[in-house]
Parts: structure tokens; C-alpha cells; sequence
């Protein structure tokens, strides 16, 4: 008997040992996972990424780029079924227990148990809460234990009121939308107190896993989930079988996406390029900048619209076989433009293609395509400057010439007639393609070549004869930077798209104007006085027809086969660029779909919208400028026996001294 009494006494002893030993162990585990535990002052605090907003000229928010859109509000501005379908879904017995749910730990742990590892959740919408802003999602005994503890000391300091209303705060629903409110406004375009029961029900599944149940990115799988926590919702008392069975059958009915940008997509992807290589990719998502920008959004709304019609229109009657389809973003007819402020460089309109969401690549800024006739006047500028004049006669006449591999080219006009000897002036005026190389012959190509340049054409150019008919690849904005310098007699003015940039206030990027002189003035004044003779009566006439009666200069560009159709024209006040095409550069507008018919009136209809309420402005005449009488046949000094007699524009001392030999009377 002694000794059973005292084997009971060891075995208690034992035990008290035990028990005590792992109650230190289990002390010394909690006090080691308690001292790796965060404060909760987060808690009522979120972490806030800021949003950067892109904004026009004119005050128009055109998009907003962030990681985390976050807007808090109080549980009394949430719709309560939106805390009716989480609590269904995700912890029934939120209101009666206090931070853990053992009944659900319990099963949890058997069934770990059973499978060796993590497999099952048991955590609580306060676990859940803990594990959002403090832990990360790994399977581990350590972060479990880390996130219970979290639980119970949120519960402590916190009522389930507040608890339930940072949770629902904080979650993330996907598309970039964190809390109920800005996942309401994401999802629905309205306020997380509107929402209705079917509509709150999208929400749970696409927290748990936005990937899979987004019901932007899986609609079919969001439908289904979205019904399972009707279904749920029935099952606990929240709405009745019926009420479920009903709200199954309405569709998400879900708001446009306001991820895609619908204001200026191709610009406010262009400005998005520049601030990311100003501060990085990082810094676009979570700084919080106010960009503003060069943009006239009421203007660029109608240029769209301008566009759009012009071209559905020109697909109707050209009756294109490769007609607008769904996905085929290079099955029709695109367009691109830039209207540039003349003075400042300010991008006022700015269409990079018809639709952004088919077709990425932005044509006004990267897409190199021949300009045609549109390079022209890079010839005849640098003839200008080296000392030819307007009246000065060159010959429109058949030539040949004998390429490198022994081949011939026999460059013919477009209208497949020569006319002889004609002035510069109409040569240019009527885009005569004989003629602009024979004066690319007799300037030289590389001298042009080295012209273009200083005008800003940044795409490699070969000195070949074919240059002078635009047979090199230019960029549509290049384009519109290098007729700047005829729009502001010689000084070329670089295109802006963001004037200023701020953070939190503050001004950390302001861009000033950027100019630079690349032409003398009076060279400038000269061809740009040329360039309107092309849209009073020469190829750009129609500009007129179609209304646009300004002071203007410009040239069309048509390439072999009608491929690509230029405009390039410009006032005192803008610059403004248009090209059309295909996207599949060898497909043809059609038989005569040339630059003044396929851009022309897209830059006519635009520039009318871009000068309302502007005075009319003439082109400023620089010093050293003179205007002479000539003849309009000899481009010399008029005899009296002359019939035709033109005032013609010179520079000072380049004037002819000739009287005109055509016309001269006989020795008496």
C-alpha cells in the first residue's frame, strides 16, 4: 500500500511537472511570437498608396493611375447587405465569439491533421483582419499563431462595430479597388450604401480570390460564385429560398471599366510614358502626382469625333473590303493626328489611332510611314536658302536615272504629265515630282538630309533622289514639330504634353517651352509664303472648300498605290498633322485616295474647331523681305510687252535684275 501511494505521489509530481514544463513552453512560445508582434495603430489608419491623376488643360480628370484605391467610410454607409452576404460567407458567428472560433479550429485541425499539412481555414473576419495588415498569406504554424494572437488583442481594444468596419475598409477586391466603398464604385459606378443584395453577393468571392472570381476578368465564375452566396445567404437567415432563387437570375450588370481609359487613351498613355521615364513606373503608382497637361479635352473630343465620322464615311463609300470587325485591329482604316500649339508646343488634340483597346500602338508618336509630297518642303527650303527664289523657273520634264544596280527609274507626276519650264513656286503649288528632284539634284541630297534633321525629323534618312517624293519613313509628330519652324518663321518648337507636375502640393516638375532657332527668318517666311499658295489653289485647296479661309500653309503627301495620306499645315496659331492608312502599310486607300481627300478634311474640319474665337492672324513679315513684280512666265522683271504680271516675294538683294527675255519687244 506504501507503495502504490508513493507511485501515485511521483506520478503527480510528474504530471505537475509536466503540465508546468509545457506551460512554460507554451508561456515562452506565446511570449516569443507576442514580442514579434506589430502595433495596431495601423489599424485605424490604413496604409494609403496615393492616386496619380492626369488632368487636361482644361480641368478634365482623364485618368487616374494607382496600385490601391482606397476610399474608407463608416459601417453606417455601407449597405447592410454587403455585411450580411461577408458574414454569411465568411464567419457566421462573427457577433458571439472573441477573436477565434474554436468550434471551427477544432474541425480545422482534424482535418490537418488528416492531410499532414495546412489544408483547411478556420480563420475569423478578426483573423482575417490581423493577417491583411500585418502578415502575409504562407501556410505556416508560426504565422497562425501570430495571427490568433493578433486576434485576441484586436478584440480587446476594439468593439465588433469597428472591427467589422476596418475590415471591410481594408480588403482587396481587385482592379486596384480596396474596401467595399471604392469596390462599389469599381464594379457598380455607385456608393457602397446603394448596393443590393445581388450586387453585394459579387463581392466575398471576388476578395477570396480576385484572380478567379474578379467579375471583371471572370464574369461566368463571379456569376457562379456570386449565386452560391445567395445561396448561402438563404441558408442562414438572411433572405428567404425565394428571394435567393430570384436574385440568380439577374445578370452582374456591371459598370464600364474604368480601368480603360476613355478620355485621350493614346495621349494619356503618351504622358504616362513621360512621367514613368522622369521618376519610374513606382513612383506613377503610388506618389500621388497631379500631372497636368497641354490637353484641350473639349477639343480633343471633337477632333475624335470629326475623325471617326470622316472616316466610318470614307469606308462607305470606298466600300474598303476590310471593313471595322471586332479583334481585327488591322482590318481597317486608321488615322492619327496631332494639333500642336504654334507658339508653345502645347498639345492641344492628340489621336494616336480609333481604338486604343484594338490597337496599341500609337500612330502620332511611333509609327514611321512615308510622308510622300509632305517631305517636299524640306527640299525646297534648303533651295530657298541656298539662293533660289519662287519665280525662279526649273523643268518639268521626263528624267532617268541610273541606280546603283545598274536598274533605271523613270519617276513620273502623279497626274502623269510635264509642263515644261514652271516657277518653283507652282511646282511646289501643284507638287510636280519631276521637279523637286531635279531640285534635290541640284542641292544636293545630303544637304538635305542635314536640314530635315535640324527640323527634328528623328527616323534615319538615306540620301537618295527618291527622298525628295518621301520615299524615307517619318513620324507623324516629327512632322508636325518640323512645319513648326514655318509656323514660327525659323525657330522650331518642341511638342510638350505635361506643363507641370506636383506631389502633395508641391511643384516638382515644370516644363518650359523649348525652342531653337534652326532657319533663318526670312527663308522661313519664304516657303511658308509657298506652302499657302498650296492651300489657296494648289493641292490643298479643299481645306478652303470645306470652310478653313485663315491665313494658312500646308501640304498634302500621297504615296505609291494611295498607301498613306498626308496633311501637314499649320497657322500663326497651330500645327496640325494627319495621316491615314492602313495599319498593313502595303493595303491601298483606293484608286486617287490621296492626301487632300483621305486627310485634308480631317485637318480642315479640326483646324476651324481648334481657331473658334481666335482673330485672324497674317504671317509676320521678317526683316529683310521685299516684294517685286515678275513675270508670271519668266519669273523676271516684267517688260511692258509681259501679259501676265505677279507680285513675288524675295529677299533682300536676291531680287531679280533681269528683264524677262520671253517677252522683250524687238530692236526697232
Amino acid at each position: 500500500m506504501r507503495n502504490v501511494t508513493k507511485a501515485i505521489r511521483r506520478l503527480l509530481i510528474a504530471s505537475i511537472l509536466t503540465v508546468g514544463f509545457m506551460g512554460a513552453v507554451v508561456f515562452a512560445v506565446l511570449a516569443h511570437f507576442s514580442a514579434q508582434l506589430p502595433p495596431l495603430s495601423a489599424l485605424e489608419h490604413p496604409r494609403q498608396i496615393s492616386t496619380t491623376k492626369i488632368l487636361s488643360s482644361d480641368g478634365e480628370i482623364l485618368y487616374e493611375f494607382y496600385t490601391e484605391n482606397r476610399i474608407p467610410i463608416t459601417l453606417d454607409e455601407m449597405s447592410p447587405w454587403i455585411i450580411k452576404a461577408f458574414m454569411a460567407m465568411e464567419d457566421t458567428e462573427f457577433r458571439e465569439h472573441w477573436g477565434l472560433n474554436a468550434r471551427r479550429l477544432v474541425g480545422a485541425f482534424l482535418i490537418d491533421l488528416r492531410e499532414g499539412r495546412i489544408a483547411q481555414g478556420a480563420s475569423t473576419i478578426t483573423q482575417q483582419l490581423a493577417r491583411l495588415l500585418y502578415l502575409d498569406r504562407s501556410k505556416t504554424i508560426s504565422r497562425k499563431i501570430k495571427e490568433a494572437l493578433l486576434a485576441l488583442r484586436i478584440e480587446r481594444i476594439y468593439t465588433k462595430n469597428e472591427i467589422l468596419t476596418m475590415y471591410l475598409n481594408q480588403v482587396y477586391f481587385g482592379e486596384g479597388a480596396y474596401g467595399v466603398e471604392a469596390a462599389a464604385q469599381e464594379y457598380f459606378d455607385k456608393r457602397a450604401s446603394e448596393l443590393g443584395p445581388e450586387e453585394a453577393a459579387i463581392l466575398p468571392p471576388a476578395h477570396n480570390n480576385p484572380s478567379l472570381y474578379g467579375p471583371r476578368r471572370r464574369p461566368e465564375n463571379a456569376l457562379r460564385r456570386r449565386n452560391l452566396v445567395l445561396r448561402r445567404m438563404a441558408e442562414v437567415g438572411t433572405i428567404s429560398r425565394a428571394q435567393a432563387e430570384s436574385l440568380k437570375t439577374i445578370p452582374l450588370n456591371l459598370a464600364p471599366d474604368r480601368h480603360r481609359p476613355s478620355k485621350a487613351p493614346y495621349f494619356v498613355d503618351y504622358v504616362r510614358r513621360q512621367v514613368v521615364s522622369q521618376f519610374g513606373k513606382d513612383a506613377l503608382l503610388t506618389e500621388g502626382f497631379t500631372v497636368y497637361t497641354t490637353l484641350d479635352y473639349e477639343l480633343q473630343r471633337k477632333a475624335e469625333q470629326i475623325l471617326e465620322e470622316f472616316l466610318t464615311q470614307k469606308e462607305k463609300s470606298q466600300g474598303y473590303k476590310f471593313q471595322r470587325a471586332k479583334g481585327d485591329s488591322a482590318g481597317y482604316v486608321q488615322s492619327a493626328l496631332l494639333l500642336m500649339d504654334a507658339a508653345n508646343g502645347y498639345m492641344r488634340a492628340f489621336i494616336g489611332g480609333r481604338d486604343f483597346y484594338e490597337y496599341q500602338y500609337n500612330l502620332a508618336v511611333d509609327a514611321p510611314r512615308q510622308p510622300g509630297s509632305a517631305f517636299k518642303p524640306f527640299v525646297y527650303t534648303t533651295a530657298i536658302d541656298q539662293g533660289w527664289y519662287p519665280s525662279r523657273l526649273i523643268l518639268d520634264a521626263p528624267i532617268v536615272v541610273e541606280m546603283v544596280d545598274s536598274t533605271v527609274w523613270r519617276p513620273k507626276n502623279f497626274d502623269g504629265k510635264f509642263k515644261g519650264s514652271i516657277p518653283l513656286r507652282q511646282a511646289l503649288r501643284e507638287s510636280r515630282n519631276i521637279c523637286a528632284i531635279r531640285l534635290l539634284q541640284d542641292v544636293g541630297p545630303e544637304v538635305v538630309v542635314r536640314y530635315a534633321k535640324r527640323f527634328g525629323i528623328t527616323t534615319p534618312i538615306d540620301p537618295y533622289l527618291a527622298m525628295a517624293i518621301g520615299s524615307e519613313e517619318v513620324k507623324l509628330i516629327d512632322m508636325v514639330r518640323a512645319y513648326s519652324v514655318f509656323a514660327n518663321m525659323g525657330l522650331m518648337v518642341e511638342p510638350v504634353c505635361i506643363t507641370k507636375i506636383e506631389r502633395e502640393g508641391e511643384t516638382i516638375l515644370r516644363t518650359r517651352r523649348q525652342t531653337k532657332e534652326v532657319l533663318d527668318p526670312r527663308t522661313a517666311y519664304i516657303v511658308t509664303n509657298m506652302l499657302e499658295s498650296v492651300v489657296k489653289d494648289g493641292t490643298g485647296h479643299l481645306a478652303v472648300a470645306r470652310g478653313f479661309r485663315r491665313p494658312a500653309g500646308g501640304k498634302t503627301g500621297t504615296t505609291n498605290d494611295c498607301n498613306n495620306a498626308w496633311f501637314i499645315g499649320f497657322t500663326p496659331d497651330y500645327v496640325c498633322g494627319v495621316w491615314t492608312g492602313f495599319t498593313e502599310e502595303l493595303k491601298s486607300l483606293g484608286r486617287k485616295q490621296t492626301g487632300a481627300l483621305a486627310a485634308l478634311p480631317i485637318w480642315a474640319d479640326v483646324m476651324i474647331e481648334a481657331h473658334k474665337g481666335l482673330p485672324p492672324k497674317e504671317f509676320p513679315v521678317p526683316p529683310g523681305i521685299v516684294y517685286v513684280a515678275v513675270c508670271s512666265e519668266s519669273g523676271m522683271l516684267p517688260s511692258p510687252r509681259c501679259p501676265h504680271i505677279m507680285e513675288e516675294v524675295f529677299r533682300q538683294g536676291d531680287e531679280p535684275k533681269s528683264v524677262c527675255p520671253i517677252h522683250q519687244r524687238p530692236d526697232l
